[in-house]
Order: structure tokens, then C-alpha cells, then sequence
């Protein structure tokens, strides 16, 4: 969501949610999102 907003992870951020915190949110832009998955999650969401 903060990609396809282009307002970084920050606004997204939750201390209280382990799912939403920076430590996480990092992990998560550095090992899933590439330029194959954000083109597949984009197909997906063209077609549905």
C-alpha cells in the first residue's frame, strides 16, 4: 500500500500490531517486494 500511495512505510506503522511494526514493514519491502511481484499483484488486481 505505501508503494502504490508513494508515502513510505511511516503512515502504515503500528507498535501495537507486530505485523505493522518498522522492524517488519522493512523486512517485508526488502525480501517480497520486486519488480516480478508487484507486476503479478497488479495483473490480479487489473483482472479482478
Amino acid at each position: 500500500m505505501a508503494e502504490a500511495c508513494n508515502t513510505g512505510p511511516e503512515p502504515l506503522m503500528r507498535g501495537d500490531v507486530p505485523a505493522l511494526k518498522r522492524e517488519m514493514l522493512s523486512w517485508e519491502d526488502q525480501n517480497y517486494l520486486r519488480d516480478h511481484t508487484i507486476t503479478a499483484a497488479n495483473t490480479m488486481l487489473v483482472s479482478a
